[in-house]
């Protein structure tokens, strides 16, 4: 029986976020209003700021939990959904895991990152829809997502098309694989999310990390998902 994931513990309540992390705040309210306004933001945004970002958290605070869900397995096979400019996939790639694909609905953004990443050479930078992915069934045993579940959420019908991603991650995601949601979205409003695509995911959320944000605590969660072996 595989051993359930574990949550490292958090750091004490209030502290900032690295530099190099983004987190949603009141001045970014007209930018989340337009996160989920397609490609075409997206790729205006990485040609403006094309310098590594990673948004909630990164591979330092994230690696035990994506070591478990790999099962301490190197040699697993993760797809990471809405890449962006996240140095999570090179970081991941140097400590062993090569077998990744990482893909965006930016052109921009894959073309900066693959250039990037050139010398990375079992690491693979596709241009996709997250919700119609051209990849065969079950083929991934980890699924990361850092905020992009976040970011479909903003889009106009995101309730058809949260259902819509989360039933492609369960596709191309092999039984008994783990999809791994870094969320700034409560537990209240995230794990009912998984289960809207029909599905029987078994959720943990786990708080990992909590920032100051406007005078308030923004808890980052990360939801480990899970489908039966006989889905």
């Amino acid at each position: 029986r595989q051993k359930p994931l574990r949550s490292p513990p958090p750091p004490p309540a209030g502290v900032s976020a690295p530099e190099h992390l983004e987190t949603p705040s009141e001045d970014d309210s007209e930018d989340l209003e337009a996160f989920g306004d397609g490609p075409a933001y997206w790729n205006d945004r990485y040609r403006r700021m094309p310098e590594p970002l990673d948004w909630l958290d990164d591979y330092a605070n994230l690696r035990g939990l994506i070591d478990e869900a790999a099962r301490g397995d190197r040699a697993a096979r993760i797809l990471h959904v809405g890449c962006g400019t996240s140095l999570l996939p090179e970081q991941l790639y140097d400590d062993g895991y090569e077998q990744i694909v990482n893909v965006d609905s930016s052109d921009v953004v894959i073309e900066q990152m693959a250039a990037r990443n050139r010398a990375r050479s079992s690491m693979s930078w596709l241009l996709a829809d997250a919700t119609r992915m051209d990849f065969e069934d079950d083929k991934f045993d980890v699924v990361i997502d850092k905020s992009l579940l976040d970011t479909i959420v903003c889009m106009n019908d995101s309730e058809h098309v949260v259902a819509e991603y989360i039933r492609e991650v369960a596709r191309v995601l092999r039984p008994g694989g783990t999809f791994l949601c870094i969320s700034f979205g409560s537990p209240d409003e995230r794990v009912p999310v998984f289960n809207s695509s029909g599905q029987r995911w078994q959720v943990r959320a786990l708080p990992i990390r909590s920032y100051a944000s406007d005078g308030d605590d923004l808890v980052i969660v990360a939801y480990a998902a899970e489908l039966p072996e006989d889905r």
